[in-house]
């Protein structure tokens, strides 16, 4: 399987940095990755992906501005769901160089561009070793929104994006090797709540 999907990134590679680029220069804020949406959906239907999008927080309404990416291929099980982040963090904006010059706007500061680039590219990979080996399963890309405001894969998860899966795998860019042992994360927000009057 690993030189199918070797294979898939020598011929495509153009196509995943193009994608990159595409995201990079035209970065959104949570909630308003609309170019995003687009471009990653554009990759996914060339890759042979049957493609869904939607507004994540107006999921149901065919006629909102979509923001959110839902696309399959294949059948059965596994599920295997490869998530990306759309979104940019306002006045982030920086030139593509490899030094810190500031542009006006917003910036994909996490590298989003690159972790959504890589996750269509992974889900294209994987498609294609599944079809080249005749394997049974599923892939699904979703490209999520709002991750930096905390609420994209939440708002998806109340209308069951994630449900059918039976693993969803991501990969975020780092500016150092990461170690798990010594790296917390959390899938929630802590709440104080104080309550008053009588009990």
């Amino acid at each position: 399987m690993n030189e199918h999907i070797a294979e898939w990134y020598e011929k495509y590679t153009e196509d995943v940095y193009s994608l990159m680029k595409q995201l990079w220069e035209n970065p959104e804020v949570g909630l308003h990755e609309y170019r995003s949406c687009k471009f990653t959906a554009e990759f996914a239907e060339k890759f042979g992906f049957s493609v869904e999008v939607h507004a994540a927080e107006d999921f149901g309404n065919a006629a909102a501005v979509p923001n959110t990416v839902i696309a399959r291929w294949g059948s059965g099980s596994p599920v295997i769901g490869i998530i990306g982040e759309l979104d940019a963090l306002p006045e982030l904006g920086q030139d593509a160089v490899p030094y810190r010059k500031k542009i006006d706007g917003a910036g994909h500061g996490c590298g989003h561009c690159i972790m959504s680039g890589g996750a269509a590219a992974a889900a294209a990979a994987i498609k294609n070793a599944m079809e080249r080996e005749n394997l049974k399963g599923t892939v699904v890309l979703i490209e999520t929104p709002a991750e930096e405001i905390g609420v994209g894969k939440t708002l998806l998860a109340k209308n069951g994006v994630f449900k059918d899966l039976d693993i969803a795998l991501m990969w975020h860019p780092f500016q150092i090797n990461f170690n798990f042992d010594t790296f917390t994360s959390r899938a929630i927000y802590d709440l104080e709540l104080s309550f008053t009057g009588n009990t």
